[in-house]
């Protein structure tokens, strides 16, 4: 893999990274660092000064260039066995998280914070903060600009609160992702009252409406969150069951809408404004 950091040329070869610059005086590329992986890398990411990498067998490594040192200095890393298969980066006004696909068909979105015991506990670690099961092998993602909208009629679901908070400063991105079986889909970040919101409406729809199969698209979701590694994570908002409630007849949405105490008219604002805001900047 090839990328270029703020006028450097980085190269990923097998389980190494390294790091050259262009010398005009010698008119060649002159190495600038390295960084050993464990196993094989599989995919690169480059951020300003920060470079993510994929680790076929260890996950993820976030490694950052210190231009006081001259060197790549590691930063944190994924701290147990994870099969990567693609990875990517995703932001959320100041937050920033780090998404990976692996072989058990899992998206996990991970974060480091110097501030988290759990971050800091042995070594520095990535600590898995979001996760669902896919149920498809990812072979890449790519993040960009997400539309910012202006303020709409969802200030109603809680006016004081909304007021308080204000505008959403920073800019958030949407993350697309491609399948091996031709699937795509799009990740995107969410205020909080929206996800209690989204959370709210996706059990009753998987409670009180028929789904395919008999299936329960909740647990299966959540199918190999088990492990000791997931504990602690929280669940991604499934967008398809959310999107179920547009084709119900309007008898089932007021019934469903009354179970949560809203109406019709919010919760469809609520699907469109997301739609629109997955949607990329222009």
């Amino acid at each position: 893999a090839l990328a270029v950091m703020e006028g450097k040329l980085v190269i990923a070869a097998a389980a190494k990274i390294l790091l050259y610059e262009w010398d005009n005086q010698k008119r060649q590329l002159v190495g600038r660092g390295f960084y050993d992986c464990e196993f094989y890398i599989v995919k690169m990411r480059v951020l300003k000064k920060f470079i993510l990498v994929g680790d076929y067998y260890r996950g993820m490594h976030l490694v950052v260039w210190d231009d006081y040192m001259r060197l790549l200095v590691n930063v944190a890393r994924d701290s147990g066995v994870n099969e990567v298969y693609s990875i990517e980066y995703a932001c959320d006004g100041d937050a920033l998280g780090f998404v990976a696909c692996n072989s058990e068909q899992r998206l996990q979105i991970m974060h480091f914070n110097p501030r988290d015991e759990g971050s800091l506990k042995g070594q520095r670690r990535l600590l898995v903060i979001a996760d669902t099961n896919l149920g498809r092998r990812v072979s890449d993602m790519r993040w960009l600009r997400a539309r910012t909208l202006p303020p709409s009629a969802l200030a109603s679901l809680h006016p004081n609160k909304r007021k308080r908070e204000g505008p959403r400063k920073g800019t958030r991105s949407v993350t697309l992702g491609s399948t091996l079986e031709g699937g795509f889909f799009a990740l995107r970040a969410v205020d909080d009252l929206i996800y209690k919101r989204l959370t709210a409406i996706t059990k009753t729809i998987s409670a009180k409406v028929c789904q395919n199969a008999g299936i329960n698209p909740l647990a299966a979701r959540q199918e190999g969150a088990t492990s000791q590694r997931y504990v602690n994570s929280t669940t991604i908002a499934d967008g398809d069951l959310f999107a179920q409630y547009l084709y119900l007849d309007a008898e089932t949405q007021h019934s469903l809408a009354d179970r949560i105490g809203s109406s019709p008219e919010v919760i469809i604002e609520l699907l469109l404004e997301i739609q629109l805001s997955a949607t990329l900047a222009i």
